[in-house]
């Protein structure tokens, strides 16, 4: 699963459209606050900002599911057992 850290309503419709299960996981970054003149480093800037910003609304249930859903992809994708 995918969590965007967007609540941008076209990027739901295409990630839907080629069927990639995602979350919108809510932030609160404000991305008027970056003041970067060089359009990449503004870009990674608040790349940076929004993935810390969600990060911290994250709960410990979520972040166990996230947990769970890595490990059961390796076990399918490597026929392997990964202990816990």
């Amino acid at each position: 699963m995918l969590l965007l850290a967007s609540a941008s309503a076209r990027r739901t419709d295409l990630l839907d459209l080629i069927n990639i299960k995602h979350k919108v996981v809510e932030q609160d970054f404000d991305e008027s606050s970056i003041v970067e003149s060089d359009p990449i480093e503004c870009s990674k800037l608040i790349v940076k900002g929004k993935n810390q910003s969600a990060r911290t609304l994250l709960n410990d249930n979520d972040l166990e599911k996230i947990n769970k859903l890595i490990i059961e992809t390796v076990e399918n994708k490597t026929s392997a057992k990964i202990r816990s």
